[in-house]
């Protein structure tokens, strides 16, 4: 209980650190949950003919098991770990260098 206290006086009272780099964990988390939805979107955009969202989940899940709606997933994780986080990053320093010194709020 003391150790949470202080840490959290140490932290209001120092500026306030932001961490660009967890914009880019939060997009990798979120790849995760959205990929199988990608991957069946892709399935239906290519395929012969008009079949239900439904008809190609459980036939992709019947033919390769769960890994094949998370097939192409480490592309999509890397993407979000470098374009995110690059981002995220760029922003930062971006907003830094034109923050007026004097506290100011950016025009």
């Amino acid at each position: 209980h003391y150790f949470i206290q202080s840490n959290l006086s140490v932290m209001s009272s120092s500026k306030k650190q932001h961490r660009f780099y967890l914009g880019g964990v939060a997009a990798c988390m979120a790849v995760c949950f959205t990929h199988p939805l990608d991957t069946i979107k892709v399935h239906l955009q290519t395929q012969q003919g008009k079949r239900s969202i439904y008809k190609v989940l459980t036939s992709t899940l019947k033919t390769n098991g769960i890994m094949g709606i998370y097939s192409g997933l480490s592309a999509s994780i890397m993407r979000q770990a470098t374009y995110t986080t690059v981002r995220f990053g760029a922003y930062e320093v971006l907003r830094a260098r034109n923050t007026p010194q004097d506290g100011s709020p950016m025009p």
